[in-house]
């Protein structure tokens, strides 16, 4: 279980950032030459009127603005939001491990 803690805290301030940047929402009003947008979905930080689609400035420029923003605006705890539910997926085999042991041992001359 320390190796998966380990890949935990490593990994999960990088899926946090990656999964952030993916849910940012640019869509441009279209112009002849591009394909026709989804409609737009209505957000706090949006412009909408009659026969255009939602305008909405990016958050995070890359990775490392993304990384500082965070930081900045929600301290550096925020990185590992959702790291608690990672670790006990990761329990999961050494409670396989445990329990078939166990079993095998108790009942395995049956």
């Amino acid at each position: 279980c320390a190796a998966s803690t380990v890949m935990i805290a490593l990994t999960n301030p990088l899926w946090l950032v990656k999964t952030r940047m993916q849910l940012q929402v640019v869509r441009i009003k279209p112009s002849s030459t591009q394909l026709p947008s989804v409609p737009p979905l209505p957000t706090t930080n949006a412009t909408l009127s009659e026969n255009s689609f939602l305008q909405h400035q990016r958050q995070y420029t890359g990775i490392v603005n993304a990384f500082q923003t965070i930081i900045k605006e929600e301290g550096l705890t925020a990185l590992y939001k959702g790291s608690i539910p990672a670790l006990m997926l990761t329990s999961l085999g050494g409670i396989q491990i445990v329990t078939y042991e166990f079993l095998k041992y108790h009942f395995g001359s049956y």
